[in-house]
């Protein structure tokens, strides 16, 4: 199965030339060892995948993120890319995690097991991974399968309403939306 993710970037674009990761920490987080030196690395724009429909507690859709994560990358050598920003508020390395040819931000979302998180500055792949989510959830991959059951159809819950300058979409029903001012408002 073709990965649809895109070409790593030339030796410049990585903060951390490699290492190799010691520990899926959460669905999100991961612990890798470079040199001998311990890094806390969140990925960019994503987290865990919670079906707006859901029946199950939330630690289960957690569980299935970690799990996956630990499958695409436990013990693997990683490269590391920088977006805009270093660190989160708690201290973790944002980066994009690429094993070989394969960015594992976009992965987890093309295969339906991390959500879309437009999180500026950092934009790289945002429109990327908002196309991987999108076909994620119309094909019913991962736990949007679940969604998809719950609803019947994805569609049958509208239409998306989403903020021009943060690029962050919800379904246009979502209580979210009337916190978007409307000039910055727009629908799909």
């Amino acid at each position: 199965e073709k990965m649809a993710t895109p070409s790593p970037p030339g030796k410049t674009g990585f903060s951390v030339a490699g290492g190799t990761v010691t520990g899926v920490m959460a669905d999100c987080i991961i612990k890798v060892n470079t040199g001998g030196t311990t890094h806390s690395i969140r990925y960019i724009g994503i987290h865990t995948l919670v079906p707006y429909r859901y029946v199950k507690p939330l630690e289960y859709y957690i569980e299935e993120c970690r799990n996956k994560n630990n499958e695409l990358v436990k013990d693997k050598i990683v490269r590391l890319e920088k977006d805009v920003s270093e660190t989160d508020k708690s201290g973790h390395l944002l980066r994009y995690v690429w094993v070989g040819d394969l960015m594992v931000n976009a992965e987890l979302v093309r295969q339906g097991y991390a959500m879309v998180l437009g999180s500026p500055p950092d934009m790289k792949y945002y429109d990327m991974l908002a196309k991987l989510q999108q076909e994620a959830m119309s094909e019913g991959r991962g736990l949007w399968l679940e969604e998809k059951e719950q609803a019947g159809s994805i569609q049958a819950l509208g239409p998306f309403a989403g903020n021009i300058i943060s690029k962050v979409y919800h379904y246009s029903s979502c209580e979210l939306v009337r916190n978007i001012k409307e000039a910055n408002r727009i629908y799909e």
